[in-house]
């Protein structure tokens, strides 16, 4: 059958923008789980009355672009979508560090600049050969998540969302990019489970969730928002879940005890991810008794500035990719 749009077909390109809404050959490429960009053009109403029962005029008003991309968590791939969202020091440079020779360390923390991407969306092949491009492409957040399973449950997973300039169709994508080789990360990989106190209880389940609060916001004498930038602060929030073995956690948030969570997904120095959260405070305690079997604790810490870490969230990956590759 020819002609039809079909999802196998779907991948992503990508690369950081020297300016924010002027689009930028591809320099990375990788798949996709699932993509929703979504074009939501604002209507002016016009109230004027002239015997009619309905509206007799409406025009278009501000136009705003959004996407929610969701993709595996992976140990060497997507390095510009997480540098794009915790931020840099100047606009269109790297704000993430690395350093070592092989392998190769990459630490990411919070920064106060929003770079931009353009990331063409390879949507089902139409039309034949082309793309769409999400201009301007700033991370509001993302939702890092995980359980502990088999199938497609076993790997841990990355939800991005994302605000642009614009959404333009029928583009030409860049040709001859290959997608790193693929370095999922497994739940079964956890190698550290800290929920933030002494409990040595091993971990169902977990959710990192990182948001960029923006402006977004336009002008007069146009229709597209002006450049999204930060508009209040950094929110880290992370979700646990495990058997209800002991009190620990629930004495924990009825003391408001400060706490330190971490994740770490890989045991080697050429494949390691680490999510360290240095300063929390449980907001959310739970262990409901939802039937018969086993009773889950449930807890959200929400952290804040860590000064050790210089960030609420510091994020390492250890990996064979040096920052020409990486980023």
């Amino acid at each position: 059958m020819a002609g039809e749009s079909l999802g196998h077909k779907s991948y992503l390109q990508w690369a950081r923008e020297a300016t924010w809404g002027t689009a930028v050959a591809s320099t990375r490429r990788g798949g996709l789980i699932e993509s929703t960009p979504t074009l939501q053009t604002g209507v002016i109403l016009d109230p004027t009355l002239d015997n009619s029962v309905s509206r007799t005029a409406q025009y278009q008003g501000r136009r705003r672009v959004r996407a929610r991309i969701r993709t595996r968590l992976d140990y060497e791939s997507y390095g510009l979508f997480w540098d794009s969202l915790f931020g840099t020091a100047s606009f269109g440079s790297l704000g993430a560090s690395t350093t070592g020779a092989g392998p190769y360390v990459h630490t990411l923390t919070e920064k106060s600049i929003l770079n931009s991407l353009a990331i063409q969306a390879i949507e089902g092949d139409i039309p034949t050969g082309k793309c769409s491009v999400l201009e301007g492409a700033k991370f509001t957040g993302v939702r890092i998540s995980g359980e502990q399973g088999d199938g497609e449950r076993g790997l841990c997973y990355c939800e991005w969302d994302v605000t642009a300039e614009d959404y333009a169709e029928d583009q030409t994508p860049t040709g001859a990019l290959t997608a790193l080789t693929a370095v999922p990360v497994l739940t079964q990989e956890a190698t550290t489970q800290d929920d933030g106190t002494a409990d040595t209880v091993k971990l169902r389940s977990f959710e990192i969730t990182i948001r960029n609060p923006v402006e977004e916001e336009g002008a007069l004498g146009q229709v597209q928002i002006e450049e999204p930038f930060r508009n209040d602060f950094l929110e880290i929030k992370a979700v646990f879940r495990k058997i209800y073995k002991t009190k620990t956690l629930h004495a924990a948030a009825r003391a408001f005890t400060v706490g330190s969570p971490k994740l770490v997904f890989g045991s080697a120095a050429t494949k390691r991810i680490t999510f360290d959260i240095g300063t929390a405070n449980i907001e959310v305690y739970q262990h409901p008794v939802r039937g018969y079997g086993v009773v889950l604790q449930e807890v959200t810490w929400n952290a804040i500035k860590d000064v050790t870490n210089a960030s609420a969230l510091k994020m390492t990956i250890e990996n064979n990719q040096a920052s020409g590759t990486m980023w």
